[in-house]
């Protein structure tokens, strides 16, 4: 049976199409129908819009939460939360980008890339980077797993400066942040004022300089390697991406550690991939946290045991046998697959909505007042 949702469309601008949210997209285009089911899969086959919020099963907002702080549209959004809450419906909630924000809506079911599990609301989940299976895409669709060596073999290729000139334009660009935050110019919070590529570089030097791991890093200075310099854009970022994708599957584990929002997309690229991430978790949650267990799908290591993060991997390395070893690669990709892509989130996307039960107000929903952004 097919879930009934409910968005109005007059939130919906052409123009914004981009933060259209991934689930209203498969519904709002012009493609016809058997089109729509072969390009779209769960999103558009397992739910149904209807036009009258009394018929539905839940509530959606049609555009990303950015959409409606950035234009002035908060009003708006609140509308059709009252709308849901009176009809005694939840609302679901897409919140993209890497600064973490709120959403003040009481009766909200919320998904999110960025967040922070100290700081969880009750129907707060994370959302997964999305991303085309890159099995078919650089690989013809085989995949091959790794077999077991006596160390482990450790990638990372990406962006991890260590230069004084980084640092200081990530402070500048933290300090801007920090005070358009708190005299509510934004409702954006700054990420660290530590930078993430500092941590990352940390991490990588920690690893390469163990004896009981084989590093195979591609250390970048800028982000994306620096492609917006190119002569060619196009060609360098699609060299820089294969660049990437191999590294990866070419490597037993990879460093996954957040950038400036609190999640990696690395981490969910490895799981494609049918490797073995090493989580450093940064009070971070991940998607379906409440059915499954993530550390066996990775080498999990809390921010605390940075230090020891050479030992840990080693000693995981060691302590796991070779089947064991060819066993999690499957259980990745199969992870991956199952709950991770387009196809798979979007399948399970009701279980969310069974974990927990969404305390409903009286009267509409009740939320804070937010100061709101400048119109970007």
């Amino acid at each position: 049976m097919r879930l009934k949702i409910y968005a109005d469309p007059a939130h919906y601008h052409p123009r914004h199409r981009q933060q259209l949210t991934a689930l209203m997209r498969a519904h709002w285009n012009d493609l016809p129908p058997e089109e729509r089911s072969k390009t779209y899969g769960s999103r558009y086959n397992l739910f149904e819009v209807v036009g009258d919020v009394s018929e539905a099963d839940i509530c959606v907002l049609p555009m990303v939460w950015q959409y409606y702080v950035n234009n002035h549209r908060l009003e708006q959004a609140y509308d059709l939360a009252r709308q849901a809450a009176d009809a005694g419906k939840v609302i679901v909630v897409w919140v993209t980008g890497d600064l973490y924000t709120t959403v003040p809506l009481k009766n909200a079911v919320i998904f999110q890339n960025s967040m922070y599990r100290s700081r969880r609301g009750q129907c707060h989940y994370a959302s997964p980077a999305f991303f085309p299976d890159y099995l078919p895409e650089y690989f013809d669709g085989r995949w091959t797993y790794r077999r077991k060596g006596e160390r482990p073999v450790v990638g990372f290729c990406g962006q991890a400066g260590t230069s004084l000139c980084y640092w200081a334009k990530w402070t500048v660009g933290y300090v801007n942040q920090w005070i358009r935050f708190h005299i509510g110019n934004s409702p954006y919070e700054p990420p660290p004022l530590y930078p993430p590529a500092r941590l990352r570089a940390r991490i990588l030097g920690l690893l390469e300089a163990s004896p009981r791991v084989a590093d195979n890093f591609i250390i970048r200075q800028h982000y994306w390697a620096g492609v917006h310099r190119a002569s060619n854009v196009e060609a360098a970022r699609r060299q820089a991406q294969l660049e990437f994708v191999n590294n990866i599957y070419n490597s037993d584990y990879t460093v996954c550690v957040r950038g400036t929002g609190n999640y990696s997309k690395r981490f969910y690229e490895t799981l494609c991939l049918g490797r073995i991430p090493i989580f450093v978790d940064t009070d971070c949650v991940l998607p379906y946290d409440f059915a499954v267990d993530w550390r066996d799908y990775c080498v999990w290591v809390d921010h605390s045991e940075i230090p020891y993060i050479a030992e840990k991997v080693a000693d995981f390395h060691a302590g796991i046998t070779d089947d064991d070893f060819i066993g999690m690669q499957q259980a990745c990709r199969a992870l991956w697959k199952e709950r991770l892509s387009f196809d798979g989130f979007y399948r399970h996307l009701c279980e969310h909505l069974q974990s927990d039960s969404v305390e409903m107000p009286s009267g509409g929903p009740e939320y804070v007042t937010v100061r709101r952004a400048r119109t970007i």
